[in-house]
């Protein structure tokens, strides 16, 4: 593909994919314009290049603002990135639209947009944080944005996790990038006590509750644990601790890891994520230690009895990492795609 194309990132940001697809885009030496709709309030600190900010203005100006930057789009770029399944237009109405104009689209899931409650609990896991999920979660509007891109984008990536309403399976495996020269490994901490990190982005998905208890019951028994629940904290400061500790603890939900997981591990630590039995094959070597809240308690206090095993896990994870998830090989293999598509 030649390097004066020009690159559409956009509209969502997601726990800093779009930041990483945009830097790894840019340092390959393409022209790249990550733009995103509104704020991220549960991220602030990844970098975009513009935000429009629609939030700020009537509903019906919204369309306005959203169609009139289609159209500079449609003149400006040759390919689109859409993440978390939205485009510019509600419904993604406007997608037929840029087919017409003939360009390339990849649409990058990235969880709830197209997981849906229902047909989660039909498979009947023993976990989910759907159970006590709050949220709308609409099986007819998932469904549609689902659909609208296996019609129109020219390439899906997701994972197995969340690919339920997918009729067509055959899409790219949604590996998380980050740049692991930013996240090095702090393999050698001389913690006196064990430091365990917990940092969750929502309590009630990560199963923080059953974390909370495990600790606290293990405390009680006299085990030395130096327990930090990382909340409402800058990615710079959550990043130090994650950097100071001997375990972290990501989630006991969902079925499968993610962001902080991948982060963690690239620092050469050892995490605790619940892989559900169903999605083990979707990557192989895969080096977490897998736990759920019935047994979370038992696999903490043998850890604690058996803490010379976390340093060879570490050393594990921070090589899985770098195989699979180097931002920079991820973009490369996007441009691959797009110099493949017709």
């Amino acid at each position: 593909m030649k390097k004066n194309k020009n690159i559409f990132i956009g509209l969502s940001e997601v726990a800093g994919f779009g930041a990483m697809y945009a830097k790894g885009l840019k340092n390959l030496g393409y022209n790249v314009n990550f733009i995103i709709s509104k704020p991220d309030l549960v991220n602030r600190d990844y970098p975009f290049d513009r935000c429009l900010d629609i939030q700020k203005y009537p509903k019906i100006f919204r369309l306005v603002i959203l169609t009139f930057e289609l159209v500079k789009s449609i003149i400006k770029y040759d390919y689109f990135i859409f993440l978390y399944g939205k485009s510019f237009w509600p419904g993604n109405y406007d997608l037929p639209v840029l087919k017409i104009f003939r360009k390339k689209i990849i649409a990058i899931f990235l969880g709830c947009e197209i997981r849906q409650r229902e047909t989660i609990l039909n498979l009947n896991r023993t976990y989910t944080p759907c159970q006590d999920c709050t949220n709308d979660c609409s099986f007819k509007i998932k469904k549609h944005i689902a659909s609208m891109f296996e019609k129109y984008a020219d390439k899906l990536f997701c994972q197995p996790e969340y690919d339920q309403l997918l009729e067509n399976k055959d899409y790219e495996y949604a590996w998380v990038p980050i740049d692991i020269d930013e996240w090095k490994p702090v393999i050698n901490i001389e913690n006196t006590t064990i430091k365990i990190i917990h940092a969750p982005s929502n309590s009630q998905k990560k199963g923080t509750t059953y974390i909370l208890d495990a600790i606290q019951k293990l405390k009680a028994e006299g085990y030395d644990i130096n327990f930090f629940l990382a909340q409402n904290l800058s990615n710079h400061e959550l990043k130090k601790h994650l950097e100071e500790a001997d375990l972290i603890i990501d989630q006991l939900m969902i079925g499968w890891y993610g962001k902080l997981s991948t982060e963690s591990m690239s620092l050469g630590k050892p995490v605790i994520c619940w892989i559900d039995e169903t999605l083990k094959n979707s990557v192989q070597e895969l080096p977490i230690i897998i736990a759920n809240p019935n047994n979370i308690y038992k696999k903490l206090k043998y850890i604690l009895d058996n803490k010379e095993t976390l340093l060879e896990i570490g050393i594990q994870s921070r090589d899985f990492v770098f195989k699979n998830h180097n931002y920079l090989h991820i973009c490369k293999h996007i441009i691959g795609l797009f110099e493949e598509m017709k």
